[in-house]
């Protein structure tokens, strides 16, 4: 974990404990604030040293202090008068389960969108904002900021500014919520994140009603994920995913690890392979095929992505074919025109032409970075070949994969060079790379074509 991003935590915990009695129906505020605020205190902590009292001296203590300590107060809920049992899904969490969703409720975050249509709910949309409650609040927190010993940070006017914007939306999003409760008998809330407003909310005001809240886990777990583990379950892909999140002192019986239904059809379904991909594509069959899905990130990036998986590639121009999907998050591929006419092995995909799905299984290896696509290509069996060429930020480790020695990966050009190379030479190095790499596998994901039917019996059992 970089320096300042550890220091933000512990201003953020610091937030919590500053504004702990902020509570509207109950709920402490502040904490569905956490996201937005850490990636502020972060920024500030890059041009400001570290003032006042230490929080959280070390990454074990993130739990105690971001999310142990979150008091939930009990409020009546007689969900028995309330019509048919359903339970809330966020919308990622329904992926591959195969949830009846006209007899559930599907919870949408999105400020943009209008009240919606059974059974998709947006609870900001539906709530109302009390302005004498929110002014209430409003004079509260300016009284704490205005104490003596408050951290200077909560003293700036960008704070406040910052603040009284959130509050709104907090605020909405409880009142909709509650709505949501007072109206449905529910029998469980299932989300993919707390690191969201709404995921927060929906977990706090379910625990409020002594509803069974569980995680499922959508994607790599960064560092905010510790955030998410404020459920009483977390459903894991794997026990390299439980050991990320209990270094941060989360409590190890909280995970069931039990894979995710996404990635059933991987195992289950039929994707084109190695011949069909090059007949489709006009490659030479005899050709290694690479493939590299891009991530979203700079375009300056992108560019120095695919520049050093060139250069790597070019002994090899005319024993290879790179094939590179951009994603669907990403505005332009570091892959330009110019480069695809002057080095005639790269082709770009263009989305909708060939699923991703279809490029793993025909693959012969495949470049990734902070990606689940790596996990995704794993289970098709392919070779992986990690990069991890810039720092890791708040929301990207890129040395998730290249942080273990069982996985081939590249922290600069001369790596990625020698990886490619003895790839391209020497059948026994990739023997060892493949047996390697179903080891780490073993640890990263535990389910095996049939993760929609233990997850969806998990969550029958805790009804």
């Amino acid at each position: 974990m970089i320096k300042s991003q550890l220091r933000a935590f512990d201003l953020t915990a610091n937030f919590f404990h500053t504004f702990r009695n902020v509570r509207y129906m109950h709920v402490p505020v502040v904490r569905a604030m956490a996201y937005s605020f850490h990636l502020d205190a972060e920024k500030y902590y890059k041009r400001a040293k570290q003032t006042g009292q230490r929080w959280i001296r070390n990454p074990r203590q993130m739990y105690d202090k971001l999310v142990a300590n979150d008091h939930v107060t009990a409020v009546p809920y007689t969900p028995s008068k309330l019509g048919k049992a359903k339970k809330i899904f966020s919308t990622l969490a329904i992926e591959g389960l195969g949830v009846n969703k006209s007899q559930n409720i599907i919870c949408i975050e999105n400020k943009s969108r209008r009240r919606l249509k059974s059974p998709y709910y947006n609870p900001e949309a539906s709530g109302r904002l009390q302005t004498v409650h929110y002014n209430s609040l409003l004079r509260q927190i300016k009284s704490i900021v205005y104490k003596k010993g408050v951290h200077p940070y909560f003293k700036r006017r960008a704070f406040m500014k910052w603040i009284k914007l959130q509050l709104r939306s907090v605020m909405r999003k409880i009142d909709g919520i509650n709505q949501l409760f007072s109206k449905n008998n529910i029998k469980a809330v299932i989300q993919v994140s707390s690191v969201n407003p709404m995921g927060y909310l929906l977990v706090h005001m379910g625990k409020q009603r002594r509803i069974p809240t569980i995680n499922i886990q959508y994607g790599l777990n960064d560092t905010y994920q510790v955030l998410s583990t404020n459920v009483d379950h977390y459903v894991a892909w794997g026990e390299l995913h439980r050991k990320r999140l209990t270094r941060y002192g989360t409590p190890p019986n909280k995970f069931h690890l039990l894979g995710n239904a996404r990635f059933d059809p991987i195992f289950n379904g039929k994707w084109m392979n190695k011949s069909q991909i090059s007949n489709k594509l006009g490659i030479n069959g005899n050709k290694t095929i690479f493939v590299y899905p891009e991530q979203p990130l700079k375009p300056r990036e992108n560019r120095i992505v695919m520049n050093r998986i060139i250069r790597a590639l070019l002994p090899f121009r005319n024993k290879v074919a790179l094939l590179v999907k951009k994603h669907p998050r990403q505005r332009g591929s570091g892959l330009s025109p110019g480069m695809m006419r002057k080095y005639q092995f790269a082709k770009l995909i263009r989305h909708g032409a060939i699923r991703l799905y279809d490029l793993l299984s025909g693959a012969d290896a495949v470049f990734v970075q902070f990606s689940t696509t790596g996990l995704e290509a794993m289970l098709f069996r392919k070779p992986v070949i990690a990069l991890a060429f810039f720092p890791n930020t708040n929301k990207h480790e890129y040395t998730y994969y290249a942080s273990s020695r069982l996985l081939a990966s590249a922290k600069g050009q001369k790596q990625l060079r020698t990886i490619v190379s003895k790839f391209m030479k020497e059948s026994p190095y990739r023997k060892v790379m493949m047996n390697k790499q179903q080891k780490y596998l073993l640890g990263a994901y535990s389910g095996r074509g049939n993760a929609k039917k233990s997850i969806n019996e998990f969550m029958g059992s805790t009804e």
